[in-house]
């Protein structure tokens, strides 16, 4: 069985721009729907253009909203960490970024941090030489500290293991987004080959146009989806990461008890 549920930052609340992937202006207003709800967490996230807005960079904002987190009984976890989509992780001005965003992970206990290998940052369009040195100190780093390096990533299943025993530290995962994955893997047998090397979940649904939608109107095949989480006896987080339509937290709470019941 799951034992977290979370969802990711900006979900819960109507969307202030056109990015399906920001953070609230009033994002302390989503801890207390989270509770409403019956959520663990909140997945944060730092935005792929650099947000001086965001809590992430000022520690008396990460104290109120660790302090309103813990009132409300929910608790930081994982971090999805989309300023890799804009810049090259193994390039100088991530490195840099990454020494003051490892300090926020630090102040909030977060024991997950996801680096999605997307767009500039998709190492299966450039030599291995360039990112297996990176990875490498990203994962030294966050292994001082206590953090998991999850990454999220379309490669293949033997292409992720022949990876991985490159990465020196154990601390190396994979965070597996059901929808990202969804049209170029077989996600149901990808789950049973790489079995403990998951230990995070972005669940989304997407259609035959790589566009999110929401649960069960996509290709996923949410019951048999859990029956494979089943067999690999899966139990640990679930992030939803899901469209929010017309009522976001009421969406959220009709995803949540769908989930539940499955």
């Amino acid at each position: 069985m799951i034992k977290y549920f979370g969802i990711i930052q900006g979900r819960l609340v109507k969307s202030e721009n056109s990015e399906l992937q920001s953070i609230p202006s009033d994002w302390t207003n989503e801890i207390f729907i989270a509770e409403e709800i019956g959520l663990n967490y909140i997945e944060l996230i730092a935005e792929k253009n650099f947000n001086k807005k965001s809590p992430l960079w000022d520690k008396k904002k990460l104290a109120n909203y660790k302090n309103i987190i813990k009132k409300k009984n929910l608790f930081f976890y994982s971090l999805c960490d989309d300023y890799s989509l804009m810049n090259p992780f193994w390039g100088k001005k991530f490195l840099n970024y990454f020494n003051k965003i490892i300090q926020s992970l630090n102040l909030l206990d977060i024991k997950i941090y996801t680096l999605p290998l997307y767009e500039k940052s998709d190492i299966e369009k450039i030599k291995t030489s360039l990112f297996i040195k990176s990875l490498n100190l990203l994962s030294k780093k966050l292994n001082k500290n206590g953090i998991k390096l999850c990454i999220e990533s379309n490669m293949s299943k033997e292409n992720f293991i022949s990876l991985s025993k490159k990465i020196k530290n154990k601390n190396f995962y994979i965070t597996f987004d059901t929808g990202n994955r969804l049209l170029s893997n077989d996600i149901y047998k990808d789950i049973k080959f790489l079995k403990k090397k998951i230990i995070h979940i972005h669940l989304k649904d997407k259609n035959k146009l790589d566009v999110n939608v929401k649960y069960g109107k996509g290709l996923i095949d949410l019951k048999k989806l859990f029956k494979t989480l089943k067999i690999i006896n899966y139990n640990k987080s679930l992030t939803m990461e899901t469209v929010r339509e017309k009522t976001p937290h009421v969406t959220a709470k009709k995803n949540l008890m769908m989930i539940k019941k499955i």
